[in-house]
């Protein structure tokens, strides 16, 4: 077994313990993309964004999940989600200028990545 799997079954014997706990079921999710279960990942994120819906992070996780899926649409949503919580978040800016560029969508992938390189001019992209 490698790291990713041991992962997984220490992230669920955690949660079998403490079931509610979000950055539990992101780590979870985050082994389970690593994996490759990407519908096992989606359901871990989800379950953390549940318990605490303004954690920007868990919203890009659940993105780049989609991504991994193929699914832009929903990665465009997810990424709208982290950036409508927290707008100066340069990260999930760049993540919706990437996924926007992806779907042809220039002019909002420009728009999201000019505001990113305000708050965070010294980034490399």
């Amino acid at each position: 077994q490698g790291a990713p799997e041991k992962s997984v079954q220490a992230f669920q014997a955690a949660l079998a313990i403490w079931p509610d706990e979000p950055d539990w079921h992101a780590q979870a999710g985050i082994s389970q993309q690593h994996l490759k279960r990407f519908a096992e990942a989606a359901r871990h994120l989800e379950s953390a964004i549940d318990a605490d819906p303004e954690n920007t992070e868990y919203w890009q996780i659940l993105g780049n999940i989609k991504i991994d899926e193929q699914d832009f649409e929903a990665a465009k949503e997810y990424f709208n989600q982290a950036v409508k919580r927290f707008p100066e978040n340069a990260k999930a800016l760049e993540s919706l200028a990437l996924i926007n560029q992806e779907m042809g969508l220039l002019d909002g992938a420009i728009s999201s990545l000019k505001k990113a390189v305000i708050l965070e001019p010294q980034t490399p992209r």
